[in-house]
């Protein structure tokens, strides 16, 4: 059983060695190694160091009546059989996003009072627009905000409609919004969040459609909290 499991053990980390260079690319050095110290597998980082140990005792050490002088047990075995199956098939937006069955969404002939009800008691602040189901624009505090500063006062038939001018998705003062894929890797979304991120603006939500096209039905929105909650996952 020895034998077998570090045979199986030996098999896995060639292919982690492959699999790797699809996270971190060429380079000089182990991909493992880099691997290790990969920001998206900081949770596995001590795994992958014990991982990258045995096997270099496995390769490197003299064999002892022509055994392992360590044999890996099942337990090791398994968690490199998970990381590689981690790297092998990564998560994608589409198991992390807000599908649209969750979603609160409106129209443009929305009543504004009972939707910003319904935003403070789901602890929401953004809403998307939609038009036979894409996204028009999207309705947030910042608009009453907006519409506040240019003298509009709220009555109960005020809808949506009536901040046309601060629906459109430029028009959001310091926030931005972008489309995206539901196949997209979690780790570029997370890459996305991360480079579009400024003092004076902040990327607030990806508006995920297929193929990550702005006139395509919207399938759900990801926040830079869903990619958070993701990490060592």
């Amino acid at each position: 059983m020895g034998d077998l499991n570090t045979d199986e053990f030996l098999d896995l980390y060639r292919r982690l060695e492959n699999a790797a260079e699809s996270v971190v690319g060429s380079g000089r050095g182990s991909s493992v190694f880099r691997l290790e110290k990969h920001r998206d597998f900081a949770a596995y980082s001590d795994q992958i160091a014990c991982f990258r140990e045995v096997r270099n005792f496995l390769s490197h050490e003299p064999k002892f009546g022509g055994e392992y002088a360590i044999h890996p047990n099942k337990s090791v075995v398994e968690s490199l059989r998970a990381l590689l199956e981690l790297v092998e098939n990564p998560p994608r937006v589409r198991l992390y996003m807000t599908p649209l069955s969750s979603l609160i969404t409106a129209s443009r002939i929305t009543p504004v009072l009972p939707l910003m009800e319904k935003m403070q008691q789901n602890h929401i602040s953004h809403v998307p627009i939609l038009e036979s189901g894409r996204v028009d624009s999207v309705f947030s505090v910042e608009t009453v905000f907006q519409a506040a500063l240019g003298g509009y006062h709220l009555s109960e038939e005020t809808l949506v409609q009536d901040f046309a001018q601060y629906l459109p998705l430029d028009r959001h003062m310091g926030q931005d919004f972008r489309f995206a894929a539901p196949d997209m890797l979690l780790r570029e979304a997370r890459a996305v969040f991360d480079q579009a991120y400024s003092r004076s603006r902040k990327l607030k939500l990806l508006l995920i459609t297929e193929n990550a096209l702005a006139d395509a039905p919207l399938l759900g929105v990801l926040s830079p909290y869903d990619v958070l909650g993701s990490n060592g996952k």
